[in-house]
């Protein structure tokens, strides 16, 4: 198996990217409109100019350095008449009452995972999910969570230093796209928790090419704290950290205490809301919860290899993210697949009814974007000095 060329993967992670958009498209303005194919492919050919185009926004003068200012507030002024018109108990989406939920249990005293959302069904994510909304639960709008999703992808880029028009084309893309528009709908923050992960990676990778000490120490820490919120993030941290002990740019021995230190930060962000409850715990955690929501344990553990497999295989960063991205697509694949063999639905009701969750393919959006835009240009050269333990 060979590793598939830059060029080839930039596309293959758009057309990927143009898929879940399309799909959006397709399930939620056919609800609306008879003409939801048409403007789902229109929708396509305007991202796909927006994407062939990017270097445009970089060629606006004084214009493009104010772009990402005024296209945050919009999406502020925008989206606050949304949840003022679109009160979050209107939509057939829990997201937000999962979360609402869970801390209402927490400030009762009570075991946080026996909680129940205003649909009937348990918390799913891990501790540290929460206690990012914690703030937008205390304001009393989830939805504000959901618009943290771009700043924080563009601010992925802005650390890389990438140039100004690529950035705006991203926001563009982002802020037009359906799935975006329906996780402001439905107030669901699945973009910003994998740019979180993006960005963690992405400083994990620079500060390995740097053998520096601290920033693996942090980046062990981010590595924890991502882990603390949804548990399909071990395939991309496992393909970056193969990755990184694969081409030397970390010793088998920091290998493993970045490990150790992540684990003990993700265990560490269950202690407040297991103590007192540990026996609760053991009937009922996470991992229990997500491991019935998306795809068996057996689908589990062939992904979790093919993260071993694609940190191996990786010759370059720019690999890391590609791959990424294409097994957490592969990830939601495979939930409509077992789906559709196990006999629950057809190919219609998976698409358009809700017997299969099509928003689970947000996870790997800004991966898939990331890779769109990423330049191999002057990718670091992989050190060939290997620290020994």
């Amino acid at each position: 198996m060979r590793p598939v060329n830059a060029k080839l993967q930039r596309n293959i992670s758009f057309g990927l990217f143009l898929a879940i958009n399309f799909l959006f498209s397709i399930k939620y303005f056919g609800r609306y409109t008879a003409y939801y194919f048409p403007l789902a492919m229109g929708l396509t050919a305007v991202y796909t100019a927006i994407w062939h185009f990017s270097p445009v926004f970089s060629k606006l003068g004084i214009f493009s350095r104010y772009f990402q200012l005024f296209a945050i507030g919009g999406l502020i002024i925008a989206s606050s008449f949304v949840f003022q018109r679109l009160p979050q108990d209107s939509i057939n989406v829990d997201r937000w009452s999962v979360i609402v939920s869970f801390w209402d249990s927490f400030f009762r005293g009570e075991y946080v995972y026996f909680a129940k959302s205003h649909l009937g069904n348990l918390p799913g994510p891990m501790p540290v999910y929460f206690i990012i909304a914690l703030p937008f639960y205390l304001i009393g709008e989830i939805g504000y969570l959901t618009l943290l999703g771009p700043v924080a992808f563009l601010a992925v880029l802005r650390y890389e230093k990438w140039d100004v028009g690529v950035q705006n084309a991203s926001l563009v893309l982002i802020l037009c796209s359906t799935f975006f528009a329906w996780e402001v709908a439905a107030r669901s923050a699945l973009f910003l928790n994998s740019s979180l992960v993006l960005f963690a990676i992405v400083y994990f990778l620079e500060n390995a090419a740097k053998k520096g000490n601290r920033g693996l120490f942090i980046s062990a820490l981010l590595i924890g704290l991502c882990m603390s919120t949804r548990n399909v993030y071990v395939i991309p941290f496992l393909v970056a950290m193969l990755f990184a002990l694969r081409r030397r740019l970390i010793s088998t021995l920091e290998f493993l205490i970045i490990g150790i230190a992540a684990f003990a930060v993700f265990a560490a962000t269950f202690i407040p809301f297991v103590v007192g409850h540990f026996d609760e715990f053991l009937v009922m955690n996470p991992f229990i919860i997500q491991g019935t929501q998306l795809i068996p344990f057996s689908y589990v553990l062939i992904f979790v290899a093919a993260g071993f497999v694609a940190g191996v295989l990786a010759k370059s960063s720019s690999d890391v993210y590609f791959y990424s991205g294409l097994i957490l697509f592969a990830t939601v694949v495979s939930h409509f697949y077992y789906k559709f063999v196990s006999g629950e639905a057809g190919i219609n009701e998976l698409l358009l009814a809700n017997v299969a969750d099509i928003s689970y393919f947000v996870l790997s959006a800004p991966f898939l974007l990331y890779r769109s835009f990423r330049s191999d240009v002057g990718e670091p050269e992989i050190s060939t000095a290997y620290r020994e333990l």
